[in-house]
């Protein structure tokens, strides 16, 4: 399978050999990070990565995740993580009680990597700090690594910021075919979450008796969770098939036992999975719309069509010659969060039968100009940061929370 070339620098390629245990386990604690901030995110939390906060006294900490929120107005929470690598003690917790009263926060959570003292643990609850076990209280996050799902990336523009700024202009600008005038108040640098799943999948095509294991990729956007497909040299979303990551557990049971079959009749499928006939036509006919069965009568089908119609962004992006790196957008660019469930689309495809061997969270960039096109009425633009043309994922900026992101940041003209 091909992998897209990521920078040395971001990869640590320069180290000497005998850091790479080294570097492994400070990746580790990256992709450690990066996953409590997504699930803090889907709670409604404002997350900040390695942030620096400033205490009594002037003193400044590297909070791993500074996580906020205003549950009610005026009324606002923030919460300082660290990820705790080695053995929590007695003499660490101490630092943490010292951090605690020094930092602006409202609480403190350390999350332990290995053993926990008994006395540590007494005497942070009497702090209130809450401690949590990796491995024990976040089996979950373990299973997650287990399937890659930490591996953030993101691409670098290719367009230069003021050479976009005149592409969107001339988006908005009045003429012969676009008479309504609509005014300009910003624009911003975008980068958008893209889901791609690289695996291995035994398939049998139509007609053949052999069964192929074939390396394949899908992909989907992180906002919505619809597949994403080529369109005019970059990439766009499917919108007809619905979203993937909403997709129901019912569904996800029965694709695992026709992933099994093939092809098997609705009436033994019925038996099998111990769902009446009824129903279950309700669910084929949904997993029909997102092209993964076929339905002939009574026999349903496995499809692979959805295989062929998605799309690797990172095959696009290398082909292009744009830089590729580890870890979230450096620039001053607005960061859509991750709203798409990951783990029910690593579900569906494991319900597929494929093997996960890399999943990869890819931020890809836009450029977006806010403009008014009356009191009441915003519309957003956007294009490719890599080939400055119109990009067709301008849809997901309009959902209303991230409509609202890109707009508290804008930049002036």
């Amino acid at each position: 399978m091909e992998s897209v070339e990521v920078s040395s620098k971001a990869m640590g390629m320069t180290e000497r050999s005998e850091k790479k245990s080294e570097s492994i386990r400070d990746r580790d604690l990256d992709n450690i990070v990066a996953v409590i901030a997504w699930m803090l995110e889907r709670e409604g939390y404002n997350t900040r990565r390695h942030y620096v906060i400033e205490g009594a006294a002037g003193i400044k900490h590297v909070v791993d995740i500074l996580a906020e929120k205003e549950p009610l107005p005026r009324a606002h929470v923030r919460i300082a993580i660290w990820v705790h690598k080695g053995k929590l003690t007695v003499d660490s917790i101490e630092a943490y009680i010292a951090r605690k009263t020094l930092l602006p926060v409202d609480k403190v959570v350390v999350i332990v990597l290995g053993d926990i003292e008994p006395d540590a643990y007494s005497l942070a609850r009497s702090f209130d700090i809450d401690v949590l076990n990796f491995s024990k209280d976040l089996a979950m996050l373990k299973e997650m690594r287990r399937r890659g799902v930490f591996r953030e990336l993101f691409v670098q523009p290719m367009v230069e910021e003021q050479e976009a700024v005149k592409i969107l202009r001339s988006k908005v600008k009045p003429g012969f075919f676009r008479r309504r005038v609509c005014r300009p108040e910003g624009y911003a640098a975008v980068y958008i979450p893209l889901v791609v799943i690289e695996l291995e999948m035994p398939i049998r095509r139509y007609g053949e008796e052999e069964i192929t294991l074939e390396e394949v990729a899908l992909a989907f956007d992180g906002v919505a969770g619809y597949v994403l497909v080529a369109s005019n040299g970059s990439i766009d979303i499917e919108e007809s098939m619905g979203s993937f990551s909403d997709i129901s557990e019912e569904c996800i049971e029965v694709l695992r036992y026709l992933a099994k079959h093939g092809t098997i009749s609705i009436s033994e499928l019925a038996t099998i999975t111990g769902v009446s006939e009824v129903k279950l036509k309700t669910i084929l006919d949904m997993l029909a719309a997102k092209s993964l069965v076929d339905i002939f009568g009574d026999l349903v089908e496995l499809r692979y069509s959805l295989l062929e119609s998605s799309s690797n962004p990172l095959n696009m992006i290398k082909s292009r010659g744009a830089e590729v790196k580890l870890g979230l957008p450096e620039s001053e660019g607005v960061v859509i969060p991750l709203k798409a469930n990951v783990a029910r689309l690593t579900e569906l495809v494991e319900a597929l039968q494929g093997k996960i061997v890399n999943t990869n969270i890819v931020y890809y960039p836009l450029y977006a100009l806010s403009c008014r096109e009356n009191e009441h009425q915003i519309r957003i633009v956007a294009i490719d940061g890599l080939t400055g043309e119109e990009s067709g994922l301008v849809k997901l900026l309009s959902m209303r929370e991230i409509l609202n992101l890109i707009t508290a940041h804008l930049k002036k003209l």
